[in-house]
């Protein structure tokens, strides 16, 4: 994009701002349920880790090497799932 055009967008810039804070009160509306579902979402992840982590301490792994394992498995996953999220796009 040309300076010239990023100033010209800018000078109506203006004009959305009625939109922009029309937009911006409807997302805070909905702060209980996005809220609700971050929550959601985080206590799922830390449940997964208990899980993997419960999974190695059932196979016979001390609790010493169940965390490490637990967190190369879950740092692995991210890892993974970081990749995949930018290649997709």
């Amino acid at each position: 994009m040309k300076p010239e055009e990023i100033i010209s967008l800018l000078s109506q810039a203006e004009e959305f701002k009625p939109v922009v804070k029309k937009l911006i009160d409807t997302c805070e509306s909905y702060k209980e349920q996005v809220s609700d579902f971050v929550d959601m979402v985080m206590y799922g992840i830390a449940q997964k880790k208990i899980d993997i982590f419960n999974y190695f301490i059932e196979n016979g792994f001390s609790r010493e090497e169940a965390l490490q394992l637990t967190l190369q498995t879950t740092s692995f996953l991210n890892h993974i799932a970081n990749n995949n999220y930018t290649r997709s796009k």
